[in-house]
């Protein structure tokens, strides 16, 4: 599956934006006891860089394995439905008709714990099936089993990834700091 073809420009859009929320989230606290814009500066780049890749690697696998079994996986950040109740009563126009929850939590996380806890469970796959591509398989809808088991490789890919950063970093081949951020933002993402 060739890695162009296969993330559409709003996933791309989705995926520079929740890269950038959650960089920030991760890269609030850089260690210092005075702020420095430098090295502020540094920490976040570094997190960003780490957090693309693992996303990055994340959707291809999720889209990998869902193609696999005839379906369509989407990547979004979080949102929800925006409640009205008086919208029975008299229609009104709405700011937002949903509510990007999964770029608003890591932030208001990160500044109300001053980066201590990062809260990273901002992206959301959608899974559809096509039923003239499951023509191979037992059912032409989509099974719960199956959503679990294309779901379920989310959490296994941010494991294998921190799993292989580990081993890296005892090896002493690179900077046991990047690494130890590896490991700690995909064992952060299993969501």
């Amino acid at each position: 599956m060739n890695l162009k073809n296969a993330i559409s420009k709003q996933e791309i859009l989705s995926l520079i934006v929740i890269t950038l929320v959650v960089a920030f989230a991760f890269g609030f606290n850089d260690g210092s006891d005075t702020f420095q814009i430098s090295r502020w500066l540094l920490n976040y780049i570094r997190f960003f860089l780490i957090v693309g890749v693992s996303y990055l690697t994340y959707i291809y696998i999720i889209k990998l394995v869902a193609r696999s079994r005839g379906c369509e996986a989407n990547f979004d950040y979080w949102k929800v439905e925006s409640l009205d109740i008086r919208r029975r009563i008299k229609p009104r126009k709405r700011l937002f008709k949903q509510i990007p929850l999964g770029l608003i939590l890591p932030v208001l996380f990160a500044i109300l714990t001053f980066g201590k806890f990062p809260f990273v469970a901002s992206a959301n796959m959608n899974i559809n099936a096509h039923p003239d591509q499951r023509i191979r398989q037992r059912y032409v809808s989509l099974t719960e089993i199956e959503e679990a088991r294309i779901s379920l490789m989310g959490p296994v890919t941010f494991l294998s990834l921190a799993f292989l950063f580990k081993i890296i970093s005892l090896l002493g081949f690179f900077d046991s700091i990047v690494f130890d951020s590896f490991i700690f933002i995909d064992l952060c993402s299993l969501n």
